[in-house]
């Protein structure tokens, strides 16, 4: 094998181009103008920075600079002119820091150019608050470590007053920001530096990292929810391109960072002569691997835990769901997982119709998501980027089971509507489901008795689920993971308890075909994949509910190693995660 040479490779559109901006249409400011445009965060405790150190930074390009009443904010805090606010602001061509019991601005400094892209940072490290225009140290004070309490910052706007972010704010900024990032407990700039020219990433206490899509306006790299009201008609905030001081100003059409990275799009040359080329793909997205897993009874417990799928050990405590019940199912895009349905059988027998949302990569927070079409037990749930498929399972109020699929739109909050009908026509429950990124499959389960049944969909075109092929034994309650061509089914039961593992390939119909066996024989558990590598977790191992996690190489059959234990043992539980086969 040949030397990977680590030469200069040239062409834009590389791993550090700087592809995207935020456009504020914000018309007039002053200290009591309103903004129609701006971006609002979830509420969450990352924001509430305290007395300690903190970073805000981004490329910012002003073409409203001359005004001797003209006040801008960059970043700020819902609080504003209260005891634990702050804002980041342009006045007058200068930059401030601004806390909110202030008359006037912690520090203050620098001449920004106007219609000119300019790299603007604050920092404070131990109460010395800096900033920085293109890197100079252009303020400084070494006296103020107020106490920030705010949970929700602003982006071109400040003082928005209602918490839902549906009033307008004040301060307003007229121009584009690109590559906004946060960090909290960390002042990454100290003394002058040289300002970065690529695409920020997610380092060490980034609580926010936004302003990079030139397509999505609301995309953040952390996994924070973003909103872009639209008041009094306003266009609202909106993606655009970036392109640092083109000679003719700000361009919407050309991607431009650094030109020299390690994977990049489009016709490249190498500077000198190399012998392997490096991969293709976005580097972040490389080695994805967050595990979800929540829900389940034993007792019932609305408890969630997270595992890095690629590297092995126990469990860690996520949060809790909003509703407490078992037996619902979860699914997920790259950076939002639902859970649905589930039911709870004391005081009285219960069933949920309920959707939740949480955000994978921001702990601790769930989220109101809408309505399946049904109060629904032991759902089976599949996905890709964009859509979320439901097969019902058990319903209202017998314990009937339903042949009825929904579906939702991951990134849009609302109730599911109608896909199609999964077979048999007298419906189906205690199933297995995974995907590729075009195909679903829900496997075994009971219809009416235990089935080997095999069906799939195709994810982004509503309709009836097709037969497959058949597991090689029938089953039910089992688990599903997959990468993006191969299925594995773990467990279940028959009803004898089952350690059986077989598998399928996704994209040729055709009945399954044994993979090996998990460690122990159980039902009721959970899987969830990377793509390389599936998790069985939790479950009934007989005579008790387990914590136990297997796993295995999807692309490898053999038999399941352990992998660590959950944070509490629980059966009829959920999982998904930022990388399963659908995303891939």
């Amino acid at each position: 094998m040949g030397i990977l040479r680590t030469d200069r490779v040239s062409g834009l559109g590389g791993a550090n181009a700087i592809k995207g901006s935020v456009f504020f249409g914000n018309s007039h400011s002053s200290s009591s103008a309103i903004g129609n445009d701006y971006l609002i965060t979830e509420r969450s405790s990352n924001f509430t920075f305290g007395t300690g150190d903190i970073t805000i930074e981004g490329w910012f390009f002003c073409p409203r600079l001359s005004s001797s009443t003209d006040y801008q904010a960059l970043v700020g805090d819902t609080i504003y002119s209260g005891t634990g606010g702050f804002t980041f602001y342009i006045e007058d061509g200068q930059l401030n820091f601004w806390k909110g019991t202030s008359a006037s601005s912690v520090v203050s400094g620098g001449t920004i150019v106007q219609n000119e892209w300019t790299h603007l940072a604050y920092t404070r490290e131990s109460g010395s608050n800096k900033i920085f225009v293109n890197g100079s140290l252009v303020g400084t004070t070494n006296s103020d470590s107020t106490d920030y309490t705010d949970t929700a910052l602003t982006i071109g706007v400040n003082k928005v007053t209602q918490t839902s972010g549906s009033d307008a704010g004040q301060f307003s900024f007229n121009g584009f920001a690109s590559n906004v990032r946060i960090l909290k407990g960390r002042a990454l700039y100290t003394a002058a530096f040289t300002p970065p020219v690529g695409e920020l990433q997610v380092i060490d206490n980034t609580v926010l990292l936004c302003c990079q899509s030139p397509g999505n306006v609301l995309q953040e790299a952390t996994g924070v929810v973003l909103t872009a009201p639209r008041i009094n008609n306003s266009i609202g905030a909106q993606a655009s391109h970036f392109t640092p001081n083109s000679p003719v100003g700000f361009s919407t059409t050309t991607d431009v960072g650094t030109q020299f990275g390690s994977t990049f799009d489009g016709v490249t040359t190498f500077d000198s002569q190399a012998y392997m080329v490096p991969p293709g793909g976005n580097t972040r997205e490389r080695n994805r691997g967050r595990g979800i897993i929540g829900w389940g009874a034993n007792p019932v417990s609305p408890a969630i835990d997270f595992i890095n799928i690629q590297s092995q050990g126990n469990a860690t405590r996520w949060g809790s769901l909003i509703t407490t019940n078992w037996g619902a199912h979860g699914t997920s895009s790259s950076t939002r997982g639902l859970f649905a349905g589930g039911y709870i059988n004391t005081p009285a027998s219960t069933f949920f119709n309920e959707i939740e949302f949480l955000t994978i990569a921001t702990e601790g927070k769930v989220f109101d998501f809408g309505n399946l079409s049904a109060q629904s037990y032991k759902v089976g749930a599949l996905s890709n980027q964009t859509r979320a498929v439901f097969a019902l399972g058990y319903v209202a109020p017998n314990f009937a089971k339903s042949n009825v699929i929904d579906f939702v739109t991951i990134a849009t909050t609302g109730d599911a509507s109608n896909f199609g009908d999964i077979t048999p026509s007298t419906g189906r429950a205690l199933m297995a489901t995974c995907s590729s990124t075009t195909r679903g499959l829900f496997a075994g389960g009971q219809a009416p008795s235990i089935s080997d049944i095999i069906d799939f969909i195709t994810i982004a075109s509503a309709g009836d689920a097709t037969d497959f092929g058949n597991l090689t034994q029938a089953r039910d309650n089992v688990a599903g993971t997959s990468s993006n061509t191969r299925a594995v089914f773990g467990g279940g039961s028959s009803p004898t308890i089952r350690d059986t593992i077989d598998f399928v390939t996704i994209a040729s119909a055709g009945d399954a075909v044994d993979f090996g066996n998990l460690v122990a024989a159980r039902k009721s558990l959970a899987g969830t994949s990377n793509n390389t590598r599936g998790i069985f977790a939790g479950g009934y191992i007989s005579p008790a509910t387990t914590n136990v996690m297997n796993f295995v190489t999807i692309a490898t059959t053999g038999d399941a190693a352990d992998f660590g234990d959950l944070s509490t043992a629980r059966r009829d539980i959920a999982g998904f995660s930022d990388s399963h086969g659908g995303l891939s």
